[in-house]
């Protein structure tokens, strides 16, 4: 799926009815996992869910998603002013990396029939940075513990 075709879905999820979207509010994802979806019950001709979170500074938010009956299925990620940050048309995996602040992560298809759905998880790892300085404090650590062993 090319750029237009994002944005034509985009654009059609501005101007479906309210009743095909959801926003759902994952508060801080800080190395938990957390589960997102949606079922259709009927048809619809278009979804787009939202789920608002905010993450540490530099951090990866990784997810997982499946899903049953839904054509062009795409997550895009929104910056606090909902302004498009990035999208991936195959959100079965999907990264996005070096974040910092509030965010939202859109899921916009076509369900073909009733019993349509998608469920995942969506999680954040810290840099790799964020380990390294991790593992230099725990190294000074161990080095201040073994010189006040010797000492006495």
């Amino acid at each position: 799926m090319k750029f237009k075709q994002v944005f034509a879905v985009t654009a059609l999820a501005a101007a479906s009815a309210a009743s095909f979207a959801t926003t759902t509010n994952l508060g801080t994802i800080d190395g938990t996992t957390v589960g997102i979806g949606d079922f259709f019950a009927s048809a619809t001709p278009f979804f787009s869910d939202t789920f608002t979170f905010s993450v540490a500074s530099g951090t990866t938010i990784t997810g997982l998603t499946g899903s049953s009956g839904i054509s062009n299925f795409t997550v895009v990620l929104l910056d606090s002013s909902l302004s498009t940050v990035g999208f991936d048309t195959t959100p079965s995996s999907f990264s996005f990396s070096g974040l910092s602040g509030t965010y939202a992560l859109q899921f916009i298809g076509l369900p073909a029939a009733a019993g349509s759905f998608y469920g995942g998880s969506v999680s954040a790892v810290p840099e790799p940075e964020s380990y390294a300085l991790m593992l230099a404090g725990l190294g000074a650590v161990g080095f201040l513990a073994s010189r006040r062993r010797s000492r006495g």
